[in-house]
């Protein structure tokens, strides 16, 4: 799986919270590639971080 496909993925499932984006950050967290892993967890764990976030601003 490619880091660049990760990201974007990655950017999908936060930014509009695609099913299918989600997914696929699943299937990279299952990765062989420890960078594809890390990416992947990263980037799924901030969507409850933004979240959060947006939640203290309002």
């Amino acid at each position: 799986m490619d880091l660049n496909y990760v990201f974007l993925c990655g950017l999908m499932w936060n930014r509009y919270g695609q099913e299918e984006a989600g997914w696929e950050l699943v299937r990279a967290i299952r990765s062989a590639d420890p960078d594809v892993r890390a990416l992947a967890w990263a980037l799924f764990g901030q969507r409850e971080l933004l979240k959060r976030r947006a939640a203290d601003v309002h």
